[in-house]
């Protein structure tokens, strides 16, 4: 290996065992830096086959011969491979709670894809640099339910609020109406009585099998998460 973090510096302290060592150790970002700086290096190199693509890089070849027709990439797949992950519960109908911040639901109707009385969800997320956590796209039992954005904070003082406090009042309001609405929506009307031309007309309709549409099924992406064997390949044309 390359790389300056796999060649340990080692240096022999001299007492009574006559086997100690100080070997140097590196911080996080020094190893982010020297991978980022060993990936660059290999992708500014000449194309292998130069015959074919002269003067150009393997970086350059790369971005002038991207298939056109790909699909763009789904974070909501992306991250439940490579994203860290944390299982949560539902509140309130509402909102979850992943690293001590609240993630709300983007609509009420979301709550009809919930199993029933079955609230246990598992988010998946990546935090930036900075590590704020923008979006949170939460499964449950491996299907994907949702994309969840961080709950806006309000002062409850009239007085004192300020226009953004007025705007996330106002969001988180609009998500209460449409809750209540669904229920009142949902309830169960009063029992009526069905006119004998109906319910003949109803008893004599015959029933039909309706065709469903095949469901696509999730394409696994494991096969993908083992780099060692792309490591290997890239490090032997190097």
């Amino acid at each position: 290996a390359k790389l300056e973090a796999n060649r340990p510096k080692e240096e022999k302290v001299y007492d009574e065992k006559n086997n100690t060592y100080k070997v140097k150790t590196y911080s996080y970002e020094e190893l982010v830096a020297d991978d980022i700086r060993a990936i660059e290096t290999f992708n500014a190199q000449p194309h292998p086959n130069q015959k074919r693509y002269p003067g150009m890089s393997r970086w350059d070849v790369l971005c002038a011969h991207q298939n056109p027709n790909l699909a763009p990439w789904d974070k909501a797949v992306l991250y439940r491979f490579i994203g860290q992950h944390t299982e949560t519960t539902i509140r309130q109908n509402t909102y979850c709670t992943v690293m001590y911040n609240q993630y709300g639901l983007p609509s009420p109707e979301i709550i009809e894809k919930l199993e029933p009385r079955n609230y246990k969800v598992d988010a998946y997320y990546l935090p930036d640099a900075d590590g704020t956590i923008n979006e949170v796209y939460i499964y449950q039992n491996g299907r994907y339910i949702a994309t969840c954005k961080p709950v806006a904070r309000y002062n409850e003082n009239t007085a004192e609020q300020t226009e953004y406090d007025k705007a996330a009042y106002t969001e988180q309001s609009k998500y209460v109406a449409q809750f209540d609405k669904m229920m009142k929506d949902g309830k169960i009307k009063r029992v009526g009585i069905l006119a004998k031309e109906e319910a003949k007309l109803i008893t004599e309709v015959q029933a039909e099998a309706v065709p469903l549409p095949a469901q696509a099924e999730e394409e696994d992406y494991s096969a993908y998460m083992d780099i060692s064997a792309f490591e290997h390949d890239a490090v032997a044309k190097i």
